[in-house]
């Protein structure tokens, strides 16, 4: 990607972060927007995707139904696969 592509491309990825923020402040237990939110920051290392679905996890699993559960453990596997802690997490 050209300098000026990637500029652009860390613009947007930073503005759907903040537009995933102030959705998560008017639905805290949506799994989607907070599955997103993780997703934009691993792509951009502005914030850790791995924390946000822990964090989101333990506030609301009880509330959670089990394919949202699972699709939460899916995107924690993937991000802790990709960063190599799979073992240090325990899953």
């Amino acid at each position: 990607m050209e300098n000026e592509d990637r500029t652009e491309y860390d613009v947007a990825l930073e503005n759907y972060r903040k537009y995933l923020l102030k959705e998560t402040v008017k639905n805290p237990e949506d799994v989607s927007v907070v599955c997103q939110l993780a997703g934009v920051c691993y792509l951009s290392s502005k914030c850790d995707g791995i924390e946000i679905l822990e964090t989101f996890l333990k506030r609301n699993f009880d509330i959670l139904t089990e394919d949202e559960k699972f699709r939460m453990y899916a995107d924690l596997a993937y991000l802790c696969e990709d960063r190599g802690c799979m073992e240090e997490k325990g899953y």
